[in-house]
């Protein structure tokens, strides 16, 4: 634990800062402010931070190089446009969502565009979305228009030119099936990979990226399990061995492939954790608290493993799948690390040296860190 103290210093992120270095980014004058930071990420190689940060109202992404100490690149969308959720692409590429600030109302709209960059802030292309890009002559084939509105399904993180997203199409149906396509973040062609089955298909990859199983409804109430092999082909039934469970979420792939971690409720009590073996139906409880339903449910980005559960009785809390996984004990030890505080795990680098880290409590309103296990 004190080796532990020492290297993982917790000092705030932007503490040795440059306004200097920033000020053809940002605005001067953000900086004499409390400079609002959020949904910080760490690049897959750990040499590069991605933050979005609200500047005259709208949110613009940033990549600061953590080597150089320096903000390097950054996105602000021009007029009423806004960057939305983002995924790194591979160790030097970023995928966003191009949103849309509509006067009075507090949400923003958001029409499935995608726009992608290098982290020094070339290459900048639109991947997908409505407008896309007219096929005329040249060999390269581009981004054609998709009229649907999509969302980014699995960063696919060991193939740097490609990532998964689902699309909900636009139709005269109310709710249509949806639709995965591969799509290449460096010029936007994309390909058919998969459709559900029925309405509103949830799908679900496994830890090398393929789409595998899906739960669709036609009713919007009960929903039904699809599951594949690993190289494609037809989607096949999978009847749940207990009919009881109802509000049914994927949520990973175990180590063998062979099962689904999957969230249910069971006769109104709380929701627990269960294991569905994908060949026989039958479903295993990991974990259930007998009064609580699971705020969230950790999973690693990269193994794609389950390791816990936060659960909010009271003061939040935390229940370990699995005690001996990596991002378990890396978490335990900042939980004591920074006492009387709640720490989310948000990001981390491939090998798993260097972690984004979130913590707050009753005094503290939250503070982001850089956890370096290279430190010393």
């Amino acid at each position: 634990m004190n080796q532990l103290i020492k290297i993982c210093f917790a000092i705030a992120l932007w503490s040795g800062l440059n306004v200097a270095q920033a000020s053809s980014l940002i605005p001067v004058e953000h900086f004499s402010k409390d400079f609002a930071y959020r949904n910080v990420t760490i690049s897959p190689n750990g040499k590069y931070l991605a933050f979005i940060s609200k500047v005259d109202g709208k949110n613009n992404l940033y990549v600061f190089d953590i080597k150089k100490n320096k903000i390097i690149s950054g996105v602000n969308f021009s007029d009423n446009a806004q960057v939305g959720r983002y995924e790194w692409s591979g160790d030097d590429r970023l995928v966003m969502e191009k949103q849309y600030i509509r006067g009075w109302k507090s949400h923003p709209k958001y029409y499935g565009e995608l726009f992608a960059m290098d982290a020094d802030g070339s290459k900048k292309r639109y991947v997908v979305g409505y407008q896309g890009e007219m096929q005329t002559g040249s060999a390269v084939r581009k981004a054609t228009p998709l009229y649907g509105t999509s969302f980014i399904l699995d960063p696919l993180e060991h193939d740097e030119d490609h990532i998964l997203i689902v699309t909900y199409p636009w139709s005269n149906v109310r709710e249509p099936k949806t639709v995965v396509y591969e799509v290449n973040v460096n010029t936007g062609y994309r390909k058919h990979v998969a459709g559900s089955p029925h309405k509103n298909g949830r799908f679900l990859t496994d830890r090398q990226g393929n789409v595998r199983v899906v739960s669709s409804t036609e009713n919007g109430l009960d929903y039904e399990f699809y599951a594949r092999s690993p190289e494609g082909g037809p989607w096949q039934p999978l009847k749940l061995e207990n009919g009881a469970l109802r509000n049914i979420v994927p949520i990973s792939f175990s180590a063998s492939g062979k099962e689904v971690i999957i969230s249910a409720s069971e006769n109104s009590k709380p929701k627990g954790i269960y294991k569905l073996d994908l060949k026989t139906g039958k479903t295993t409880k990991i974990f259930q608290d007998d009064v609580v339903s699971p705020s969230n449910v950790w999973v690693d980005i990269h193994s794609k493993e389950i390791y816990a559960v936060e659960l909010e009785p009271g003061f939040p809390s935390y229940a370990f799948i699995d005690s001996d996984a990596k991002n378990s004990v890396k978490l335990k030890s900042l939980l004591a690390s920074l006492p009387n505080s709640q720490v989310h795990l948000v990001s981390s680098s491939i090998d798993g040296k260097k972690s984004v880290v979130y913590a707050w409590s009753d005094t503290n309103p939250g503070q982001y860190y850089l956890c370096d296990l290279t430190a010393r």
